[in-house]
């Protein structure tokens, strides 16, 4: 991280010697002039630093543990939907795995999979939100597919997009039930399968499941490292404007 706060001084000292000269020409007393520029500089570094630190600090490791829902009953949980979902799924045929939680996550997470179609179903109870699910596949190349009902607020919604999004794990927000959204993502997935040449990866296990979290978190760190926080912060910005129920990746335009 040391040559990026290296290249981060240098850039801050360029803007903070362009911004007073400018400024100076444009008739500004020195003083203010520098003022300013101190002003321009110090947010410039604030975002690119401090932010990106604290961005770092909320994509912890995966580190998964068994749990129950009898553990967090006593949180504010949307639990007849969780119910519901899950019951749901099973009729469709899904098969239970495992309850888990991972810090910092304030609840659980129940994950069911389907080897005939070689997916998992992940419904997710976090206190103070809805309670949502998510189906999931895996591809060759390292390409993921996942289809989830979770509406979140718009601000939520850009943060996920500018800062989580990963070249190779496309996603689709589909407002349905569990049966009418299984039916959706296979429709989808069969198509992108087709479109980009890949091969399911055969699932077998939670932990399988798991070590695609593990890979994802790291893979996110190491790209958020690499990110510029001030167009981040842009991005974010003309998301809200124009907010995105999908996002697609590296995926061709040819195979969307």
């Amino acid at each position: 991280m040391f040559w990026i706060s290296f290249i981060v001084t240098l850039v801050a000292i360029f803007f903070f010697n362009t911004i007073k000269l400018v400024l100076t020409g444009l008739g500004l007393p020195v003083s203010l002039s520098i003022a300013v520029s101190v002003i321009v500089v110090l947010f410039i570094l604030f975002a690119e630093i401090v932010l990106k630190f604290l961005f770092l600090e909320t994509i912890t490791p995966f580190k998964p543990s068994e749990t129950s829902l009898e553990d967090y009953k006593h949180l504010d949980l949307d639990l007849d939907k969780f119910n519901f979902y899950c019951n749901d799924l099973e009729k469709i045929g899904f098969k239970k795995l495992t309850d888990y939680t991972c810090p910092p996550m304030k609840g659980m997470a129940r994950l069911f999979y389907y080897p005939e179609h070689n997916c998992y179903a992940e419904v997710g109870l976090l206190e103070g939100f809805s309670a949502f699910f998510s189906i999931v596949g895996g591809f060759e190349r390292n390409w993921f597919f996942a289809a989830t009902n979770n509406d979140q607020a718009v601000n939520l919604r850009a943060i996920s997009y500018v800062f989580l999004s990963l070249p190779r794990t496309i996603l689709k927000n589909f407002k349905e039930e569990p049966e009418a959204l299984f039916s959706s993502f296979l429709t989808w997935q069969s198509e992108m399968k087709n479109k980009l040449a890949v091969e399911e990866i055969k699932i077998t296990d939670a932990e399988m499941y798991f070590t695609w979290e593990r890979n994802r978190k790291k893979i996110q760190r190491q790209r958020l490292m690499r990110k510029s926080m001030i167009i981040s912060l842009i991005k974010m910005f003309l998301f809200t404007l124009n907010p995105k129920s999908e996002w697609l990746g590296d995926c061709p335009k040819s195979a969307t």
